[in-house]
């Protein structure tokens, strides 16, 4: 997948698509879930969208967490959840506890992107090591503990 609207659109999809949660885990935890949403075997069958690429669905998922949370939960929003602008304004108060405005919403929704791309870039083995000492910050900081290193 080339253009990054694409693969945005196709993590929605592979995040919403019940076909795609067996293939892989949302989780970086790394344990298998089973997913809950299975069809019926007397369901007739639909006619459906080709099933989203999971890797690069994955990919995208994983650069997302890297982002400051505001970011990350506006990509949530406008591609997993579908939510028009109209919708991201008036629910952000109560999501993030601040307001937006339609500039602000499309400056961050720039940000956003440009971020994005520049976790992308990234190879993944540093992606997940970054991951892994931004959590350990936030823990860090949330348990207020002292620097550990993990050398």
């Amino acid at each position: 997948m080339d253009d990054l609207e694409n693969r945005l659109r196709n993590w929605g999809r592979a995040v919403r698509d019940p076909r795609s949660r067996d293939a892989r885990a949302w989780s970086l935890e790394g344990n298998y879930r089973r997913s809950s949403t299975e069809e019926a075997e007397d369901e007739a069958p639909r006619r459906r969208l080709p099933s989203p690429d999971v890797d690069d669905a994955w990919d995208i998922e994983i650069a997302a967490r890297l982002l400051p949370i505001a970011h990350h939960v506006l990509l949530w929003l406008r591609y997993v959840k579908r939510w028009d602008d109209d919708d991201v304004i008036r629910h952000w108060r109560t999501l993030m506890s601040e307001p937006m405005s339609k500039r602000t919403l499309q400056e961050m929704d720039a940000s956003s992107r440009i971020n994005l791309a520049t976790a992308l870039e990234l190879p993944q083995v540093v992606r997940k090591e970054r991951a892994i000492r931004v959590v350990r910050g936030i823990l860090r900081q949330a348990l207020d503990l002292p620097e550990i290193s993990m050398a």
